[in-house]
């Protein structure tokens, strides 16, 4: 596994050389070497030519002294590892994949989520091995092609047999990096770009009954009932269950009766105010006890210093869904869509739930709510018009 580390300390391009001498030819004086060309990796000659420099002393001496210092100059440098091949204008291209990853993923950690950190890193690593393990591990990154490009997404949907959308998730990740690479000069053009996502499967969304939200409620009040403040707060207020796991005590509001979701925490970067209703507010009392600098569910779903890890909320979800025989496409998740849809039932108008959800748009409230709903011929008979 690649682990990413600082390297700002190592130097950057180590090639092999050839000293360099003076040469008197017929033709003139040069100072020659040979240096590797990180293209190809062979020795290549260069030539620095020094007549002028000769002809400028009266005396040879006082002209060798001079000559001398540059060749001096030239080795230190060439022992330090410079290459005449690169230019300060392309020299980062000639820089190391995992060199460069470490360096992107650093910046981006003071501007994303850890969340989104975690993912960034865990494509990175799947980048890198898949590089190691076919021999280009050493590819200096302006070297990267569209046929290599190619070769890592038909790896990730063929050999490692992802769905349309994960291979689409990672094709989008690699434009940002390689974006982000062109951004910086590491590379002129971002051969990902080049490269069409899969057509996106919909995703299946499911609306949850209210007589399972029933079971859930009777189940999770013996059983768990820090756990039904988990799903009332998806239902209720449309918080995200990874929005949920980074909220404070603090964040509750309890004689406004509201939330608040900070732009740190929230998935858009807007800080929004969610209104609780009375019988959330009541479940939340508890947390007056506790600091506000404690995150509301811990590991055990208490206040703690420390939120719960990324997988307990979903986990505490199989094993309820489970115990009850629920679908397997009833997810915690699925309370929230659910939620959309009742609330523009009820009578509230899109807007209002857009905002609530925190989406873009109208549009992606639509697709939320966009459900079969197995009462519809039942509300359809009891509302249609006379003709």
């Amino acid at each position: 596994m690649h682990k990413f580390q600082n390297t700002q300390d190592t130097p950057q391009f180590v090639y092999n050389y050839l000293p360099a001498v003076l040469k008197k030819y017929k033709s003139g004086w040069v100072i020659e070497f040979f240096a590797e060309n990180p293209v190809d990796g062979h020795l290549a000659r260069r030539r620095v030519r020094v007549d002028m420099i000769r002809k400028r002393y009266v005396k040879i001496a006082d002209a060798m002294v001079h000559i001398n210092k540059m060749i001096a100059d030239i080795n230190c440098k060439l022992a330090k590892g410079w290459s005449p091949f690169i230019q300060e204008s392309n020299a980062r291209g000639y820089s190391y994949f995992n060199d460069v990853i470490n360096s992107f993923l650093t910046e981006k950690t003071k501007e994303l989520r850890p969340d989104t950190i975690r993912s960034y890193q865990s494509d990175s690593r799947l980048f890198l091995e898949w590089m190691e393990e076919n021999g280009y591990d050493n590819l200096f990154v302006t070297k990267f092609t569209k046929a290599l490009a190619t070769r890592y997404l038909e790896y990730i949907y063929n050999v490692r047999n992802v769905s349309q959308n994960t291979f689409n998730n990672h094709l989008r990740f690699l434009r940002v990096l390689f974006n982000w690479m062109q951004d910086h000069s590491y590379i002129t053009y971002n051969v990902f770009n080049e490269i069409k996502p899969k057509r996106k499967t919909p995703k299946k969304r499911v609306l949850i009954p209210a007589e399972i939200r029933t079971q859930i409620i009777d189940y999770l009040t013996k059983n768990n009932p820090k756990y039904l403040i988990v799903c009332k707060m998806v239902y209720y207020c449309l918080i995200r269950p990874k929005e949920i796991r980074h909220l404070k005590v603090g964040n509750v509001d309890f004689y406004g009766n509201a939330i608040r979701i900070t732009e740190d925490n929230a998935k858009n970067h807007h800080c929004r105010i969610v209104p609780v209703p009375p019988d959330l507010m009541t479940n939340l009392q508890y947390l007056k006890d506790y600091s506000k600098e404690l995150y509301i569910f811990g590991t055990d779903l208490k206040p703690a210093k420390r939120p719960a890890y990324d997988a307990k909320f979903t986990k505490l979800w199989d094993a309820m869904r489970r115990r009850l025989h629920f679908s397997n496409d009833m997810q915690l998740y699925s309370l929230r869509d659910t939620a959309m849809t009742d609330f523009i039932k009820a009578g509230m108008d899109p807007l209002t739930v857009k905002q609530l959800a925190d989406h873009y748009s109208l549009n992606m409230t639509t697709i939320y709510t966009n459900h079969a709903d197995n009462k519809l011929f039942d509300i359809y008979k009891t509302k249609v018009p006379t003709f």
